[in-house]
């Protein structure tokens, strides 16, 4: 997927602009403020229907207006073609279009803007909560596998009856036999296709990683704590009882988590705030790679504040591995340091009290 061309109304303070993007880099420069992450929010607004910044879409439409537009033009790299992706979204309202038709469901748009996303907060990957982490695979998987969202959603409905059985205090094994059987189908599926990805994740994330970290990464995935040796459905049904005094389902898929490992220490605990930052940049971009090579769209890149935390050896090695993927790219930066030499198929905008200006083709 390559971006021809972006329009966006009344985000932020980008009341309206439409800026053309080249196929490799497109550096956004500009002060604090400037509206330059608004740039990155309205793409990523197109493709998932929501902010990265705020989950309230009202601190995100320019004030004194009901509603925003994004509307981009992208040729796909799959097949030949071209497209025009828009969205609107208001305080009560969303509208999704592709070519004009309208799109049903924000997974489907996220299929047709698949996107790889940077910010200065992505350090929560391997800071954060298990929970983070889930997020973070389900959505790389849901661009992998294809069945991967039809599975999810089985077993988190399947998951839901069974918790509300055992809130209940249930004891009719009946109840349960069949939420049992979906939930021990579609986590299993689930379970594998999620060690594969990580599987393949780890081989490429040593590629790119090789020249930045001393040692070999080592991608630890825990099954959600019943163990994989044992089948899940064996497992709920030992645990019922268990599960009943706590009210809900202790363990599985939904309680799966993941550790980055170097060298036997974790990079959670070992690693320096700069190096995490280059860590998962790196990571990410490996992700990107690996979505690219299952077969789907190659995703559009955007890393907001690249330089943030990172010094000049760190940002030059984040840049060269970002040139040595066939990816587009959208980033921003107070400035535009350690960027040579610029690839070809780059441009260079600065963003200045929400107008934009394209600098350098």
């Amino acid at each position: 997927m390559n971006l021809d061309w972006l329009q966006i109304k009344r985000v932020r303070n980008l009341l309206d602009i439409k800026i053309e993007v080249e196929p490799r880099l497109n550096l956004i420069t500009g002060e604090n403020a400037s509206g330059k992450t608004a740039i990155l929010e309205s793409l990523y607004l197109l493709s998932r229907a929501r902010s990265f910044r705020t989950s309230r879409i009202q601190e995100v439409i320019t004030k004194g207006n009901d509603a925003l537009q994004v509307t981009a033009g992208a040729t796909k790299t799959t097949i030949t073609g071209k497209i025009t992706l828009g969205i609107e979204k208001g305080h009560n309202h969303i509208a999704l279009r592709n070519n004009g038709a309208p799109v049903k469901t924000v997974s489907e748009q996220a299929k047709n803007l698949p996107l790889v996303l940077i910010t200065p907060d992505s350090h929560t990957l391997v800071t954060g909560t298990p929970k983070q982490r889930r997020h973070w695979l389900d959505w790389a998987m849901f661009h992998v596998e294809q069945r991967y969202l039809e599975d999810w959603r089985s077993y988190f409905k399947a998951l839901r009856h069974r918790n509300a059985l055992l809130k209940a205090g249930a004891r009719d094994t009946e109840l349960y036999e069949g939420w049992e059987q979906t939930m021990a189908e579609a986590g299993e599926r689930l379970h594998t296709a999620r060690q594969d990805f990580l599987s393949n994740l780890e081989k490429i994330s040593n590629m790119l990683l090789d020249k930045a970290f001393s040692g070999l990464l080592e991608i630890k995935f825990d099954a959600g704590g019943y163990g994989e040796s044992e089948q899940f459905k064996r497992y709920l049904v030992n645990e019922r009882d268990k599960d009943r005094i706590y009210g809900f389902t202790r363990n599985g898929p939904h309680r799966a988590d993941i550790d980055f490992i170097f060298n036997n220490e974790g990079v959670a605990a070992n690693f320096s705030r700069g190096q995490i930052k280059l860590f998962v940049s790196v990571l990410l971009l490996a992700e990107a790679k690996a979505l690219f090579e299952a077969g789907g769209e190659s995703p559009v890149v955007l890393i907001d504040d690249y330089t943030a935390e990172l010094d000049n050896t760190a940002c030059e090695y984040l840049l060269s591995c970002l040139y040595a993927l066939p990816f587009q790219a959208l980033l921003t930066s107070v400035n535009d340091r350690v960027l040579a030499p610029f690839p070809e198929g780059s441009a260079r905008f600065h963003v200045e009290h929400g107008q934009v200006k394209k600098m350098v083709k």
